[in-house]
Parts: structure tokens; C-alpha cells; sequence
């Protein structure tokens, strides 16, 4: 009997010990869950309200994540040359990945091919799809084009002149809210009758992401086309400039206007009825989602990522009207932090 009891003893120390050798080298579940730090650099294409939004966003993202984030905010919008500069300065031991909104691809595409090598690279709201960025984090730029098309003739159903005012025609998502543009006014006008109405872009103006330059345009279209019907703008600061023009020469309500983006005075513009729609995009979740992956790829959860094609993500954009303009600010109020806040960013 006491035989049996001390072979009792031993199995059971041997099982405690084996149970304690076995906890010490496999880890807890909490151990091998834990995301390790990601060191993530963000860099983007402006500095304006739009800009700001995605920051905001990557913030956030930093904070669920657990990213160690540096965001680098362009002085002013289409600065090419300022964005290369940053992206030549980066320390390339100091960061696990890169978010970055590509102001001119074909440049810059050399740069982040070599980026690429030392850490994870992304894109976002602008891709260079020649690179070697893994993903890129925007919306269909040609069907927001569509989406213009649609509101203009929804503001011009009898027909008119249209003036589009755009940044520049060098970037790849410009290029494709142009042609998707395009697109929609053709295909509305192929099997037209002489009787239906008809819509003639008259002019496609760059501004280069100056405001001002933006308003010079307006005032331009307007000299040489007096009877415009209607002003198309492709990026957020054109709603204010096509405002405030049209409000200095009596013309608010008379010519009409369908701008890009959520920038407040055209939010303002569309509850006035000054502005017949715009297209918003979701830049929150552009920081948020750039930020978010850049930290999965980092522990190796690539297989947490949506499958997607060419490595592109998309993010919804929306038309908002005077139907929805209220709701759309409440809900975009939510995303904001208090103004003094949001300035800091």
C-alpha cells in the first residue's frame, strides 16, 4: 500500500513539473496575440480640412494598434516637390512602414520602390499602382466621376455649359474622376434625340491646389463663357472658390454648382441651396484603414486583410445633397474633435 502511494507521489511530481516545463515554453494566449509595436511614418497631400480628417483617422488607428505614429503634414495642397523631400528624409531604421498620398507617381515611384525594400509601404487617397506599395487605401475614383456626371445633369436637366476646375491633370486619381466624368456625360448623350437636352464642357481648368487660383479660374470661365450653366469642382477647396466668385457677381443660385469633398462652406453651400450636390470621400477612414494595415503587415496578419484586387482597398464615397446634408453632418461631426483640437493636428 505504501508502495502504490509513493508511485502516486512521483506521477503526480512528475506532472506538476511537466505542467510548469510546458506553461514556461509555449506561450499564453494573450503572449502570442499581443501585436508588437509598429513604427509607422504618415505622410500627406496637404494640409487642409480634408488632410487633417485622415490624420485624425490614423491617429485613432495608432492608438487600437498599437502604432508609434509620425504624421507629416504637407505646408499646402499638390506640393510635389516638399512631399519628395520628405519622403527622401525618412530614417529608414526608424520606421516599420510608410503611409503616403502620392502626388506625382511616376516621380516618386522610384523613391518608394526603394522605401519598399527596408519596410512596409501603403498608399492612400492616391496610388502609385506602378510601385511596389502593397496596398492602397482610396475610392473609385471613376465612378465618383460617374457621380459628378449624374449631379450635373441633375442640376442642369435642361441642359447647358459646364466648367470643371481640377488640381492638375497628372494625378492617377484625378485623372480617373476626369474620365469617369466623362464617361457618364457620354453615355447619357449617345442615343439622344435633337430635341433632349445636352450638356458642353467648355473648359477643364488647373489650379494647382491654390485656392486663389482656383477663384482667378472661375472669373476666367466666366469671361469667356457667359452663359455657364454650371461649375464643376473635382477637389474640396474648388466649392468655396466657385462660391465665392459666383456670390461676388450676383450669380449664386443662377449658375449652378457640384463640388468635391466636405469642406463646411460647401456643406453650408448645399443647405443654403447654392450648391447642388458634392461627392464626399471618407479620409477618416483612409488614415484609419492605411494605419491599420501598415500594423497587420507589420506581425504578420496579412491574412486578417481583405482579399483585394491589385492590392487596393476600397472606400466608399457618397453624393450629398439637400436630402442628406444634415444627416451626412452629424455623422461627419462624430469623427471630428473639438475645433481647437482638430487645428493642432
Amino acid at each position: 500500500m505504501s508502495q502504490n502511494r509513493s508511485w502516486l507521489w512521483l506521477l503526480l511530481l512528475v506532472t506538476v513539473v511537466g505542467a510548469f516545463w510546458y506553461r514556461s515554453t509555449v506561450p499564453t494566449v494573450t503572449e502570442s496575440t499581443k501585436k508588437q509595436l509598429t513604427r509607422v511614418v504618415f505622410i500627406t497631400g496637404g494640409s487642409s480640412n480634408f488632410w487633417k480628417l485622415t490624420a485624425l483617422g490614423a491617429e485613432v488607428a495608432a492608438k487600437a494598434h498599437n502604432v508609434d505614429l509620425q504624421v507629416e503634414m504637407l505646408t499646402a495642397a499638390e506640393q510635389a516637390d516638399e512631399q519628395l523631400k520628405l519622403l527622401e528624409k525618412i530614417d529608414r531604421n526608424a520606421f516599420d512602414g510608410c503611409a503616403v498620398s502620392p502626388l506625382d507617381a511616376k516621380k516618386e515611384t522610384p523613391l518608394l520602390n526603394s522605401l519598399a525594400k527596408d519596410m512596409h509601404l501603403v498608399t492612400f487617397d492616391s496610388d502609385a499602382p506602378e510601385s511596389d506599395r502593397q496596398y492602397y487605401i482610396g475610392t473609385r475614383n471613376y465612378n465618383a466621376g460617374k457621380f459628378v456626371g449624374n449631379m450635373v445633369r441633375e442640376a442642369l436637366p435642361e441642359g447647358g455649359k459646364v466648367c470643371v476646375l481640377i488640381a492638375t491633370l497628372s494625378k492617377g486619381n484625378l485623372q480617373e474622376r476626369v474620365e469617369g466624368y466623362e464617361k457618364s456625360m457620354q453615355i447619357a448623350q449617345e442615343d439622344a434625340k435633337e430635341s433632349d437636352p445636352s450638356w458642353e464642357t467648355v473648359a477643364i481648368l488647373t489650379d494647382d491646389g491654390d485656392p486663389a487660383k482656383a477663384e482667378q479660374n472661375v472669373i476666367q470661365a466666366l469671361q469667356m463663357n457667359e452663359d455657364i450653366g454650371c461649375f464643376v469642382g473635382l477637389n474640396g477647396w474648388q466649392g468655396p472658390a466657385m462660391l465665392k466668385v459666383l456670390a461676388d457677381k450676383g450669380l449664386l443660385n443662377k449658375v449652378r454648382i457640384v463640388a468635391f469633398d466636405e469642406d463646411p462652406e460647401t456643406l453650408q453651400g448645399i443647405v443654403d441651396g447654392s450648391v447642388h450636390a458634392t461627392i464626399a470621400q471618407d479620409p477618416f477612414n483612409y488614415g484609419y484603414e492605411a494605419v491599420r494595415v501598415l500594423a497587420s503587415l507589420h506581425n504578420n496578419r496579412a491574412a486578417e486583410l481583405l482579399t483585394a484586387q491589385r492590392g487596393e482597398i476600397n472606400v466608399n464615397c457618397e453624393v450629398v445633397n439637400q436630402a442628406s446634408v444634415e444627416e451626412f453632418k452629424k455623422r461627419l461631426g462624430k469623427s471630428l474633435p473639438p475645433e481647437s483640437e482638430e487645428e493642432s493636428l
